[in-house]
């Protein structure tokens, strides 16, 4: 039935509804759980240390999968790989809200961030592609209401469903809007060109090691000390393995990730642009919600009224922005995004307990304005600068 409503000429916009839901569900899911952290602790007897690991073993989870999107959507599909990572993700979600013990939730939270780790860059090839060149930008941004308002409304989702639920509703979420976007992934999408390329077994292995290490040092820097020989043995083994990954995929003839793409110079400014807004995104949204309930003592239900006017924000100028990369130079628009971004973290420089809740909302206001600018251009830029072919690996 829904075959005969999609057409060459309105595809792009039945693709981006099972991936903008997808990739929702799961970045939010990166950022939700902090809230939820505290009561967890308290119905599994846990401590902070150990429970931890259900946002660090998702996390790295997420990073080692991420890499090696691009060869699984070459060999099986995009539209495969998007699918069965989004059920399954999905799935994985509801056992995680019957998790009995906290290794049991750990587990499940590593399973999910692997399932989780392959659908946003899968989903930005697909979209990518069902939109003509002059539309890229809106798709860019379209892709950037998921993947930047997930992250700023999970706190807030978080703290009513914490508040007013029970925390194992935040897992119990997922379920519809999962099934839903993964019905239409399997209805609507179109699959892509495969091709029979062998698994770069050594450099996933390598790559593995590397990201494994690099963000365990990282996570647990402050808790086991920075001159501990445990952080230390760390960042050995990640930059010891980091050098062999290298020397690995630069020899290969199919690497698990195509460093050669490095050598657009559009493609490299775009991926440290990406990397610096992410910092900028990320720290942000950890760093809030506990400032607001630690600092100026407001709960969870609270907090989460008072971090939805910057996801709303993000949200309305987003679509916006993604229009304006077609009619501006995308070098002024991500000047100007990260502009207000500097100005924004400036300004939360000087928030202190006496500040008014609402003047620090409005510098988290600024940061996502400037944010909505950057994504789209970003994305248009360094994607539409390389093959198309080389998509998959690209985002």
């Amino acid at each position: 039935m829904l075959g005969a409503l999609v057409t060459d000429r309105n595809y792009m916009w039945w693709a981006a509804l099972p991936v903008m839901l997808g990739m929702f569900i799961v970045i939010m899911d990166g950022s939700i759980v902090n809230v939820a952290l505290p009561r967890m602790i308290g119905a599994f007897r846990s401590d902070l240390d150990t429970m931890e690991w259900v946002t660090t073993g998702y996390m790295i989870a997420a990073a080692v999968m991420m890499p090696t999107t691009g060869f699984l959507g070459d060999r099986f599909g995009r539209k495969r790989l998007f699918a069965v990572t989004l059920l399954l993700f999905t799935g994985v979600s509801v056992l995680c809200g019957f998790a009995w013990d906290t290794g049991s939730l750990i587990v499940l939270r590593v399973l999910q961030g692997l399932a989780g780790g392959a659908i946003q860059p899968v989903g930005q090839a697909i979209l990518f592609e069902a939109f003509p060149p002059n539309r890229r930008g809106l798709s860019m941004a379209l892709v950037g209401v998921g993947a930047m308002l997930a992250p700023t409304l999970g706190p807030s989702v978080g703290g009513l469903i914490v508040e007013y639920l029970d925390w194992r509703w935040i897992f119990f979420v997922n379920l519809p809007v999962g099934l839903i976007a993964g019905f239409f992934a399997l209805t609507v999408l179109r699959e892509s060109e495969r091709r029979a390329i062998p698994f770069d077994l050594a450099g996933f292995g390598l790559m593995t090691l590397f990201l494994s290490s690099l963000l365990l040092a990282i996570s647990q820097g402050n808790e086991k000390g920075w001159e501990s020989p445990y952080i230390a043995t760390l960042f050995s083994v990640a930059a010891i393995s980091f050098a062999a990954f290298l020397g690995t995929v630069l020899r290969g003839r199919d690497p698990i990730v195509d460093l050669r793409l490095y050598q657009v110079a559009t493609y490299t400014a775009g991926t440290l642009a990406g990397v610096a807004m992410g910092i900028g995104l990320f720290s942000g949204v950890f760093l809030m919600p506990v400032y607001f309930q630690t600092v100026m003592r407001f709960d969870p239900f609270v907090t989460g009224l008072l971090l939805m006017p910057s996801g709303l924000a993000m949200g309305l100028v987003m679509p916006l922005s993604g229009i304006l990369v077609n009619k501006l130079d995308p070098r002024v628009q991500i000047s100007a995004g990260f502009a207000l971004m500097a100005l924004s973290f400036f300004g939360q420089t000087g928030v202190t307990a006496a500040t008014s809740a609402w003047i620090a909302v409005a510098w988290i206001v600024l940061r996502s304005l400037g944010m909505a600018l950057v994504f789209p251009a970003m994305n248009q830029a360094s994607l539409g600068a390389v093959p198309i072919a080389k998509i998959g690996q690209a985002s």
